[in-house]
């Protein structure tokens, strides 16, 4: 949980990040505060938080009577500060990501589709879509400042990719340095 973060992953849309979570051991909500909760059991969840005589460490009230216990919460944030980059997000659920490497990249693959899109995030907090045509490796769009390393990605899972792309199912590869 770098930077007050966490990353939620997910096998079919790609990574969505969200960030300005408060740890309840740290921070309780103000009274009545809607939350976006990170429970300790991994998932997200929402709810409203109270205090009572009955409950003094406080619960979140989730619409018709059900709660979630202070004990069950790591992390929460007012709702309305929760925000996400929808243009950072694969907008088409048929692409699922088969890789990410270097903190930058993320592959995305259709099954039986020749073509890879490459989302690449780096230089001015600008994110950039590269096609690369999983055949031959050949790159378009303005690809040149990372060029060589995409190149060199492909060239070491070239044999893998091409398998892939001719069985029309892309497995997810193995991590890349």
């Amino acid at each position: 949980m770098n930077n007050n973060g966490i990353a939620a992953l997910s096998d079919g849309a790609g990574n969505v990040t969200l960030s300005g979570f408060t740890f309840l051991m740290n921070q309780q909500p103000e009274e009545f505060e809607v939350c976006l909760l990170i429970k300790k059991t991994g998932y997200l969840s929402a709810g409203c938080w109270l205090t009572s005589s009955l409950y003094p460490d406080g619960r979140f009230l989730q619409g018709h009577s059900g709660f979630v216990e202070a004990t069950d919460v790591l992390a929460w944030m007012p709702i309305e500060k929760a925000s996400t980059d929808l243009n950072r997000m694969c907008w088409n659920p048929d692409y699922r990501s088969i890789a990410s490497f270097l903190d930058c990249f993320i592959v995305y693959a259709k099954n039986t589709d020749s073509t890879l899109i490459i989302e690449y995030s780096g230089g001015d907090e600008k994110v950039v879509l590269i096609n690369m045509d999983v055949t031959t490796g050949e790159l378009d769009g303005d690809s040149k400042d990372v060029q060589e390393t995409l190149k060199a990605w492909y060239n070491d899972n070239k044999v893998k990719l091409i398998k892939d792309y001719y069985s029309g199912s892309y497995k997810v590869l193995p991590n890349w340095n």
